[in-house]
């Protein structure tokens, strides 16, 4: 039978104890499901940073969603990222139905409960 009995931590320092090891693997994961950029402050954030729109560009933003665009937003997140702490591996289950969801949820349709 196959047993981990000890894991190295970041520092390179074997843990041996049980409860140790399971807060190491708890905190991995979470760490690995959030995000680790710099937290966004809108007080500094520059005003004049973004561009302007024109009329035109501003229209595309009411365009209704398209699947690949869906489809690509969620490969975007990363490979070992999640869109929340549930651990939710996004690319093994991007299917026709998770994207016709997701595109119903956009346009303003409510979740459905079950």
């Amino acid at each position: 039978m196959n047993r981990i009995e000890g894991l190295q931590d970041v520092h390179g320092d074997w843990v041996w104890d049980l409860d140790e090891t399971k807060i190491m693997v708890s905190n991995y994961f979470k760490d690995l499901c959030t995000d680790d950029g710099p937290a966004y402050i809108p007080s500094l954030m520059p005003s004049n940073r973004f561009p302007t729109l024109n009329h035109d560009e501003m229209n595309k933003l009411c365009n209704p969603y398209l699947g690949n665009e869906v489809k690509a937003a969620v490969f975007d997140i990363g490979a070992y990222k999640a869109p929340g702490p549930d651990g939710f591996l996004q690319k093994s289950v991007m299917g026709e139905s998770l994207i016709s969801l997701a595109l119903k949820v956009l346009s303003g349709c409510d979740f459905p409960k079950n």
